[in-house]
């Protein structure tokens, strides 16, 4: 009895130490599964982000984009906006080349213009245009009054027009150089010379030949050059056409 007894308790034990032996190894397989499910579940875990990072990323850069500085602007959209606007002003080399080219021959057509226009204008106005080609009314008259004053009677007649009535005796000096004329050793001296048209009207003083007296100049062109055609001096007793009737 008493060793049944002892043979049961060991086969009791036995018994419990294997089931305990069961339950430990139990437990032991219960850990494991356990650890490989949280491993496989942060195993997934990664991939979905993985995954999704790069929507995160763009959500996080949206985030930044719309965050708003102090003063309550939007500062990431102002840095968008610049980088924008950067971009815009940038131009390709190419572009760049292009627009210089169309500036070039915009000028150019421009010059084109200008010396087609003067060309027109010299074929019409002739070099009188762009300069004062022969002599002029104002130029020949205070020439002749010069010489007169210089007692060149020999070359007055230089200035008077080849048409002149009396052009031939003017080639004398003593034509000029006689008491109703321009006699020698006085000084004459000529008002306002303002040609209206071809003729000069103003006075015409000297110490005692003259006195404030009135003479008119007739002009005529020979070939560039303006040259006297007549003279008239209207004094107080008669009137003098000097070269021409």
């Amino acid at each position: 009895m008493t060793k049944r007894t002892f043979m049961q308790r060991n086969k009791s034990e036995g018994r419990s130490g294997r089931v305990g032996t069961g339950v430990t190894v139990a437990a032991g397989q219960s850990v494991s599964a356990l650890d490989r499910s949280r491993e496989e579940g942060a195993g997934v875990l990664d991939r979905v982000i993985g995954k999704n990072k790069g929507l995160l990323d763009s959500s996080a850069v949206k985030t930044a984009t719309v965050s708003r500085s102090p003063a309550g602007r939007n500062t990431g959209e102002n840095r968008t906006m610049s980088v924008c606007r950067t971009a815009a002003v940038r131009v390709s080399p190419t572009e760049e080349k292009g627009k210089t080219t169309a500036v070039l021959a915009r000028k150019a057509r421009i010059v084109l213009a200008v010396l087609a226009a003067l060309t027109l204008l010299t074929l019409f106005f002739g070099c009188d245009l762009f300069m004062a080609k022969g002599v002029t009314i104002e130029e020949r008259i205070d020439m002749f009054m010069k010489d007169v004053n210089a007692g060149n009677y020999g070359k007055l007649y230089t200035h008077i027009h080849p048409d002149a009535e009396l052009y031939e005796q003017t080639k004398s000096a003593d034509y000029w150089n006689k008491p109703d004329v321009f006699p020698s050793g006085e000084k004459y001296t000529l008002g306002l010379v303002v040609p209206v048209g071809n003729l000069v009207t103003t006075k015409i003083n000297s110490m005692s030949r003259y006195d404030n007296d009135t003479i008119i100049f007739e002009m005529a062109k020979d070939g560039d050059d303006y040259k006297i055609k007549k003279i008239t001096i209207q004094t107080s007793f008669i009137l003098y056409n000097l070269v021409s009737r």
